[in-house]
């Protein structure tokens, strides 16, 4: 489980609890298939996010280093978290942890050098998994028929 100071995307897709409930059947090899699929899915997902944090600006290009897609059934992509410290080093102060300007690089700030607050829009991780998940969501489903059909066939 990665840690609170880190900002977690889990897309929702249509019927996954559903699949992944039958996969659950199959055994554990079709839990590990279906991982794998999501893995390369959160793995596309991941690229394109750290190219929109590229783009946004000089705080979310800090944290590009820290976006990682993780291992799940579902694909899911975590950003952030309390290392390595990122950023110039300040005299007094040091440099900042990601956490410390992750939610006001995605959302916005009062203040301290961010973007307008925007609420829940976000300026890079929301717009950029917003407009892919149904593309993320159709390959998951893709995927998920794949690995059920290969191993209803083999058992």
């Amino acid at each position: 489980m990665p840690p609170r100071n880190t900002f977690t995307v889990r897309l929702r897709i249509d019927g996954a609890q559903e699949t992944l409930k039958a996969l659950q059947k199959l055994g554990p090899e079709a839990n590990k298939a279906i991982r794998e699929k999501a893995l390369d899915l959160s793995r596309d997902l991941a690229v394109k996010i750290r190219s929109a944090g590229q783009a946004e600006g000089r705080q979310a290009a800090l944290l590009v280093g820290t976006v990682r897609a993780r291992r799940d059934r579902v694909p899911v992509v975590t950003v952030g978290g309390a290392s390595p410290q990122v950023g110039r080093r300040y005299p007094r102060r040091g440099r900042a942890r990601p956490y410390e300007l992750l939610f006001g690089s995605e959302f916005g700030g009062r203040g301290h050098g961010f973007k307008p607050h925007r609420g829940r829009m976000g300026y890079w991780i929301n717009p950029t998994v917003e407009k892919d998940s149904a593309a993320i969501s159709r390959g998951w489903t893709a995927a998920a028929d794949q690995v059920m059909r290969s191993f209803e066939r083999g058992a």
